[in-house]
């Protein structure tokens, strides 16, 4: 190939990689708007009505920030917080990824002292973060369909509420989920509301009640006292976002768990640290916002200097200029000899200009 045709394919090679990132850098924080149960996400499958409820209410405490003075967002998992556990809430609805010791141990001091949590989850990680602190409730991971439905079966329609003065509850006659789960409910919880006795777990998601099947009524809604606090446990967490606000009596209910979570706390701490961003994304999206500014530099510095030796010609032509005035400097007479050289050539040409061949070794030097 030739060199100057290889060269440009290199040259764009490394543009495209530097593009890449900084387009990756850039739209990381749009790509998570558009997750799913993302309470920064305006669109159907966003909470973003959560968010602005929440931020109506002065309650609201933004996971999202900015370091110092740079322009590097920062997604803060609420361990990054100092709050009153009596006087606040914490909202996780369909965490992606796992949960870290510290933070379920963040999650158990938290609840001991009083604090108010919601676990919303169908298919997610909350078991994790269940297990971390040793709760007793769980969530069963599969797929819950019933024939009391809208639409098609995975549209599941609730009406069987078992404690119709509960305030989660109170005047709420029906509501819908999307594709939920279901609970298995631990020791001294209290069930709120059930699927009927239509209902199975299809384990096999084909659709259709196979023999093996569990069948309902299964808790989607319950509520598991925890020290001094309590978990509210959601097996549909799709009520929430925006597109299923208005279904059946879905925001009955919704205005209801904002009251009970909200009422006498002043801290809402909604989570947006679990949610399943692709590697390439996180790297794209976290790493800059881990690391200071000499950090960044040095990186930059060193990306440089790759580029520079992998991809141009520079490093090569500075070793063979360096070679050659080594080489010249090494064969160059010295001074001292030049006198030498002279007396030798005159010995040997007696006819020749002394003179001349000095003008001529002063112009050398």
């Amino acid at each position: 190939m030739d060199p100057t045709i290889k060269r440009i394919y290199q040259f764009v090679i490394a543009g495209g990689i530097v593009t890449l990132l900084l387009i990756l850098a850039l739209a990381n924080p749009f790509i998570l708007n558009s997750s799913d149960f993302c309470v920064y996400n305006s669109g159907w499958n966003g909470c973003s009505d959560i968010g602005i409820k929440t931020y109506e209410t002065g309650k609201f405490q933004p996971t999202v920030s900015f370091n110092g003075n740079e322009l590097t967002l920062s997604q803060n998992s609420f361990v990054d917080y100092d709050i009153d556990p009596q006087n606040s809430t914490i909202f996780i609805i369909g965490p992606r990824t796992a949960f870290s010791l510290r933070e379920g141990t963040y999650i158990q001091n938290f609840l001991e002292n009083g604090g108010m949590l919601l676990l919303a989850d169908d298919f997610g990680s909350s078991n994790d973060l269940l297990n971390k602190i040793n709760a007793s409730s769980r969530f069963s991971g599969e797929l819950m369909l019933d024939l009391s439905f809208e639409k098609k079966a995975s549209f599941v329609t609730i009406f069987d509420f078992l404690d119709r003065s509960h305030p989660l509850t109170s005047n709420v006659s029906h509501m819908l989920f999307n594709y939920p789960t279901s609970i298995t409910a631990g020791h001294n919880t209290t069930v709120l509301a059930a699927s009927t006795e239509m209902s199975w777990l299809d384990k096999n998601v084909d659709g259709k009640e196979d023999s093996e099947e569990p069948e309902g009524p299964f808790p989607v809604l319950v509520i598991e006292p925890y020290g001094k606090g309590e978990i509210v446990l959601l097996s549909g967490p799709s009520l929430l976002i925006n597109s299923m606000k208005d279904q059946l009596g879905n925001n009955i209910f919704r205005e209801n768990l904002f009251y009970y979570l909200y009422n006498e706390r002043g801290t809402v701490i909604v989570d947006e640290s679990h949610r399943d961003v692709a590697m390439p994304l996180q790297i794209a999206y976290v790493f800059p916002s881990t690391i200071g500014l000499e950090v960044k530099v040095f990186i930059v510095l060193l990306v440089v200097v790759a580029f520079i030796v992998g991809f141009t010609t520079i490093p090569k032509d500075a070793i063979k200029k360096l070679e050659d005035l080594l080489v010249r400097s090494k064969d160059t007479p010295k001074e001292g000899s030049l006198d030498e050289i002279i007396e030798q050539l005159m010995e040997k040409h007696p006819s020749w200009s002394k003179n001349k061949l000095e003008k001529i070794v002063q112009r050398m030097r």
